[in-house]
């Protein structure tokens, strides 16, 4: 915009006869290569020592697939344990620091009931009981909305206490790039190998165009097609006469 109004001074102050600038296109931006977790990151999830707050929410995360903002909007009441259900109903945003619930999630699709895993059942069971409000993921010191800085730091020690130490050595994920979203599409990755159909899997996942789990679908098969040229050169290479 600036670049733009110097132009029109120049042109004006006949400096220029013509725009320059014009035809000029900027360079599409590629949008960032989604991944899942990585083996090593799933095992130092799995045996990490977390507080009971950490640990629960990753494995909503991991075992539920939700969005963050989602998440962060979970009472008590969203969980039916009678049927291990998980409903989704409402969402978290954020204006500036500040958190508000808006009573609709992401979009019409985004209401669901997602089926939760016995061990994130188990999970829930224990930490229910710590609540003293209604919000799941509640602020530190009261029982409010966590404000985006609250989030953070909270997300910041999660971080810092994903750390195992395997065979004499410490394994941690504290400078890692994880974050929620790698964990959505963990569960997304997790539908695709478990064989559920892409309309389920769209459900699921709260996407309000088929077209976004079926990219997600379609990478996967192409990594599986690769995955498995590659054994197949490897095994030709292992057997060749």
């Amino acid at each position: 915009l600036t670049l733009g109004q110097m132009i029109d001074q120049a042109i004006t102050n006949e400096l220029i006869y013509k725009d320059i600038m014009r035809g000029v296109k900027s360079p599409k931006k590629k949008k960032p290569q989604k991944r899942a977790l990585t083996d090593t990151e799933k095992m130092i999830i799995a045996k990490a020592d977390l507080e009971p707050k950490i640990r629960a929410f990753l494995d909503v995360l991991l075992y539920t697939g939700v969005r963050r903002s989602e998440a962060l909007a979970l009472t008590a009441q969203d969980i039916d344990a009678k049927k291990s259900e998980l409903h989704i109903t409402k969402t978290v945003i954020f204006k500036g620091n500040r958190s508000e619930i808006k009573d609709s999630p992401k979009s019409d699709a985004g209401y669901r009931t997602i089926p939760i895993p016995n061990m994130l059942m188990q999970t829930l069971r224990s930490y229910l009981q710590t609540l003293d409000g209604i919000y799941l993921f509640p602020m530190e010191t009261r029982p409010e909305l966590m404000t985006l800085s609250s989030f953070t730091k909270f997300w910041n020690r999660a971080k810092k206490q994903l750390t195992i130490t395997e065979g004499g050595k410490e394994i941690s994920l504290k400078d890692s790039d994880i974050t929620p979203h790698i964990f959505r599409h963990t569960y997304a990755t997790s539908l695709y190998y478990s064989g559920v159909d892409i309309k389920t899997a769209q459900y699921l996942l709260g996407h309000s165009s088929i077209q976004i789990t079926m990219d997600i679908y379609t990478h996967l098969e192409k990594e599986g097609i690769k995955s498995a040229a590659e054994r197949i050169e490897k095994l030709y290479e292992k057997n060749a006469w």
